[in-house]
């Protein structure tokens, strides 16, 4: 499989790729491409500076957050399987980010490097 075409995404720096715990994600990104993906935004760091704890869940900050709830009943299909299930064919697409529509409102106009709200200090200060 190439992953050519993600690495190239990963490394652009005019797209912000959100994440949640990115941890595991960055150490395999960056062995494989050399480099860490960025700009880079992790829900979880940033539940934890607005208060939620030190290991939100993805499902708790969207629930929280953005009144979603979270159908994780695919979280263990082998998407490589053709042809999908008719339940699998209707997942939202991976790029459906509740979390990350929230952030949006905070980050319109501002840096990527921008505290979220609830921290009493801007990066760079």
């Amino acid at each position: 499989m190439d992953l050519a075409p993600l690495f190239a995404l990963m490394a652009d720096t005019n797209v912000l790729k959100v994440f949640h715990a990115a941890r595991q994600d960055i150490e395999i990104f960056h062995k494989l491409m050399g480099a860490v993906p960025a700009p880079l935004f992790d829900t979880q760091v940033a539940a934890m500076v607005c208060g939620f704890g030190e290991s939100a869940s993805y499902e708790t900050l969207a629930g929280k957050l953005a009144g979603a709830r979270i159908d994780k009943s695919a979280r263990f299909t082998d998407w490589s399987h053709r042809p999908l299930t008719t339940a699998r064919s209707t997942t939202p697409s991976p790029t459906w980010c509740p979390c990350a529509r929230s952030t949006r409102s905070w980050r319109a106009g501002s840096s990527a490097t921008t505290v979220p709200p609830g921290s009493t200090r801007r990066s760079g200060s």
